[in-house]
């Protein structure tokens, strides 16, 4: 089969597509091309694919496509944020709302304190910095007069109620770390180290302070595990696997064989550098390699990678069955 050689020019210099259909007519037929990077087919002219006019559907979706999801985004978000601040008796006073991100100026109804706060920075739990000023200082002469576990205990009902659990069983002073537990189905009650001194001033659970932060996709992993009633851990770690700190995997299952499976979600930030995450781009491929390092050189560890560019909920099936997790057949009636 004879190509043009203006085709075979750009298969040249574009080895990430490859022409797959069987037969060549002329420029302005449909042929299929293969995606090597995500591997899907999609059909194209040659005249429109020299003109970079037509692209993979999964890695290029239209623009207007892109343009419509982020309005409905922008609109949800905004939504959420003006429920949010008419729930904690703020004050919107302006600003524009385009994204998670953006900062608009509101106002405390208590104080009459006036500062900017983004959607994503309010709903981790960051309030009023005038009046956490206030109750930070309040706290702290409390702690002051702490001398006892009881008394710790005490403080700690006075701020969270029954959420937090005190376990050690001796109090030093405000600076010597206390075993707690978090009392939530979330985190599967985890119990994490703690400063008195950090505590009082709003440091609360590790593992549900980053799932706050967790992507759609991550928590759609987390909802497909527990559909099908998987024990796993989120946020997993092995304390000899490090960059500096202790690097933590996305999900960890333990396997009948002693062996653990894990799980990482990896997004865009993982692949492709831009302005929002440039700083970040690095330290998160240098965190990737030494897992990836960690995972070959320990027997008992099996890493598996879902990528943003994959569908998520049909690659972790793809997974379980593939290490016994689950049956296929199973798996075919829990989704049917």
């Amino acid at each position: 089969m004879q190509l043009p050689e203006s085709l075979l020019k750009f298969l040249k210099n574009n080895k990430d597509i490859l022409f797959v259909s069987k037969e060549y007519v002329n420029y302005h037929k449909e042929y299929k091309f293969k995606h090597t990077f995500c591997n899907s087919i999609f059909k194209s002219t040659i005249t429109n694919i020299l003109r970079r006019k037509k692209k993979c559907s999964i890695c290029y979706p239209t623009s207007i496509a892109i343009q419509k999801k982020l309005s409905l985004q922008t609109a949800n978000i905004k939504a959420k944020f003006f429920k949010l601040i008419d729930e904690l008796g703020y004050i919107y006073l302006k600003g524009k709302v385009k994204n998670n991100k953006t900062p608009i100026l509101i106002k405390c109804n208590k104080c009459s304190f006036e500062w900017k706060v983004s959607y994503n920075t309010l709903q981790r739990g960051s309030r009023c910095p005038k009046c956490a000023n206030e109750k930070r200082i309040e706290n702290l002469i409390k702690m002051n007069n702490v001398y006892t576990i009881d008394s710790f205990k005490e403080l700690v009902y006075d701020l969270t109620g029954d959420e937090y659990t005190v376990l050690s069983k001796k109090y030093i002073h405000n600076k010597s770390k206390i075993l707690m537990r978090h009392n939530s189905t979330n985190c599967n009650y985890s119990e994490y180290e703690v400063r008195p001194n950090d505590f009082q001033q709003g440091y609360r659970c590790p593992i549900c302070n980053r799932l706050r932060g967790a992507s759609k996709n991550e928590m759609l992993i987390d909802n497909v595990l527990k559909l099908f009633k998987i024990p796993f851990e989120r946020e997993f770690s092995f304390s000899d696997c490090k960059n500096k700190r202790i690097l933590r995997f996305d999900f960890a299952i333990k396997m009948k064989n002693e062996q653990i499976l894990l799980i990482e979600y990896n997004g865009k930030q993982h692949y492709i550098l831009n302005d929002q995450w440039k700083d970040s781009f690095k330290r998160t491929l240098n965190n990737d390699i030494v897992k990836d390092k960690y995972a070959k050189n320990n027997s008992n560890v099996i890493l598996t990678k879902i990528t943003y560019l994959q569908n998520v909920v049909l690659e972790l099936i793809k997974i379980l069955i593939r290490y016994k997790i689950i049956k296929r057949k199973k798996a075919v009636l829990k989704l049917l």
